[in-house]
């Protein structure tokens, strides 16, 4: 007499699931850093777009400007633009968008800093304050917490810490 149960034993299911659970573990990261280096590029925009908008602020007016809301660049009106202290920001959903002419930058990146911080800036004017050491015109910083968000920054080529602490590290990126 044929058995002629169909089916799969426990044993056979008990190794998919392995198999899937193997394959999730690995594919996960690298979906998070693939979802970071997609963020960046959209802030690396951003930032350029703004700088080249100071730059022609500069050529009118001779100096930089401290409002964002001065410079002739166009974003979503559902962004919500205020300044502090430190900067003009332009705020986007989970984003932001800001010159911070006090520290010589324009800058994009995450709205909540403490929990997760991608933030990419750079310099339009030489500065020494900024966790002390000193940045000059043109310098490039990815500032990061996570370390999906980390290989995010460290993709943008060769690059040097600045700053390394449990809150934040720091890359400058070496031209």
């Amino acid at each position: 007499m044929k058995n002629s149960n169909k089916g799969f034993t426990l044993l056979e299911l008990l190794v998919v699931v392995l198999i899937i659970g193997i394959l999730a573990g690995i594919a996960l990261p690298q979906y998070r850093v693939a979802v970071k280096k997609a963020q960046l590029a959209d802030y690396m925009s951003m930032v350029k777009a703004l700088r080249n908008a100071e730059e022609m602020y500069l050529l009118e007016h001779g100096d930089y400007t401290k409002k964002l809301s001065a410079l002739s660049i166009s974003l979503s009106s559902s962004c919500r633009y205020y300044e502090d202290s430190y900067c003009s920001v332009y705020e986007c959903g989970e984003s932001w968008y800001g010159v911070c002419n006090d520290v010589s930058n324009v800058q994009a990146g995450t709205k909540e800093f403490t929990k997760y911080k991608l933030r990419y800036l750079q310099f339009i004017k030489d500065n020494d304050n900024m966790d002390g050491h000193e940045y000059h015109r043109g310098d490039i910083v990815c500032m990061a917490i996570k370390p999906a968000e980390r290989k995010a920054c460290m993709s943008l080529g060769p690059y040097e810490i600045t700053h390394n602490s449990s809150t934040e590290v720091r890359y400058r990126i070496l031209k």
